[in-house]
C-alpha cells in the first residue's frame, strides 16, 4: 500500500514537472525561435531552403528599387490641358529620362496665326486688275457721277461700277481715263469726265498747250468767269482735274481749262 502511494506521487510531480516546462515553452519559444531561419525545422533539404530564402530577399530588393526609381509618364498639352489630340505620344514630365519606345510628339493644335493659308481662285470674269507695285501713287479722287471700270485705259471690256461719290486713289492718267485702285483694292480705268481729281504736290506735272486755251475762274465756259488766253506752246502745271476740266498753275495764276486743251511736256 505504501509502495503505490510513492509510486502515484512520483507520477503526479513528473506530470506537474512536465506540464510547467510544456507551459514555458509555450510563453518562451515564439520569442527564442523568431530569429531562427525556419529551415532549420523544416523537414525539406536545408540548401534547396536557403535558395528559396536568398531568392526571395533578391525579389524583395528588386521590388524595392523598382519602386524608388519609378517615373510616371503623363500626356500634357499645354495649350490646352483638356484637349484630346489622337495619336500623340506621351511626354516625360523628367527631363533626365527618356521615355521608352516613344515617337514624335505633337503637343497641341498649331497656333491660329500659323496655319497654312488655302487661297481661293477668283471666279472668271471677276478678275480684278493688277498693276506693277512700284506704279507711283499722284492723287486721290471721288467719282461726280454713276462711272463703269473697265479693264482698258481705251475701250475694253466693263469689269465694275462706281455709284457718285465714291472715293480712289489714283495710279495714272491714261488718255482721257485714270488708272485707280478702289477701296477693295481692285485696280481699273474709270474716264476722267466723271471725276474730281486732286494730284499730290509731288506730282503736279508740267504741261503745255496745245492750242489758244481759255483759262476760266471755275469748271464752267462762262464769259464773264474768262481770266485770261494762253496761248500755244505755254507751259502750264497741272494739279488736278474736275470732270473734262484740268487745274492749272501759270506763273502766279490759276484756274480751269479744258483737258483737251493741255498735253504732257515732252
Amino acid at each position: 500500500m505504501y509502495k503505490s502511494s510513492s509510486l502515484l506521487a512520483r507520477f503526479l510531480g513528473w506530470l506537474l514537472i512536465i506540464t510547467m516546462i510544456a507551459a514555458a515553452l509555450l510563453v518562451f519559444a515564439p520569442a527564442a525561435t523568431a530569429e531562427i531561419p525556419y529551415y532549420l525545422f523544416a523537414t525539406v533539404n536545408p540548401a534547396e531552403a536557403r535558395a528559396r530564402e536568398e531568392a526571395k530577399a533578391r525579389a524583395a530588393e528588386e521590388s524595392a528599387e523598382e519602386a524608388r526609381t519609378a517615373r510616371t509618364w503623363v500626356t500634357y498639352y499645354p495649350d490646352d490641358p483638356d484637349a484630346q489630340v489622337p495619336d500623340t505620344q506621351p511626354i516625360s514630365i523628367f527631363p533626365d529620362t527618356q521615355a521608352p519606345d516613344t515617337q514624335p510628339i505633337v503637343i497641341g493644335p498649331i497656333p491660329p496665326d500659323t496655319q497654312p493659308i488655302t487661297v481661293e481662285p477668283i471666279p472668271p470674269n471677276t478678275q480684278p486688275i493688277y498693276v506693277n507695285p512700284v506704279t507711283r501713287l499722284i492723287g486721290e479722287g471721288m467719282t461726280i457721277a454713276s462711272a463703269n471700270v473697265y479693264d482698258k485705259m481705251a475701250k475694253g471690256s466693263r469689269v465694275g461700277s462706281m455709284k457718285k461719290g465714291e472715293t480712289f486713289n489714283v495710279h495714272q492718267i491714261a488718255g482721257n481715263r485714270f488708272l485707280i485702285e478702289q477701296d477693295d483694292g481692285t485696280y481699273g480705268y474709270v474716264d476722267m469726265a466723271k471725276c474730281n481729281v486732286d494730284l499730290y504736290e509731288a506730282y503736279h506735272l508740267a504741261f503745255e498747250t496745245t492750242r489758244s486755251a481759255d483759262v476760266y475762274g471755275s469748271p464752267k465756259e462762262s464769259k464773264g468767269l474768262l481770266l485770261f488766253t494762253l496761248p500755244d506752246d505755254s507751259d502750264v502745271t497741272l494739279t488736278g482735274f474736275r470732270g473734262k476740266w484740268a487745274m492749272i498753275r501759270f506763273g502766279e495764276e490759276a484756274g480751269y481749262t479744258l483737258y483737251k486743251n493741255i498735253t504732257v511736256k515732252n
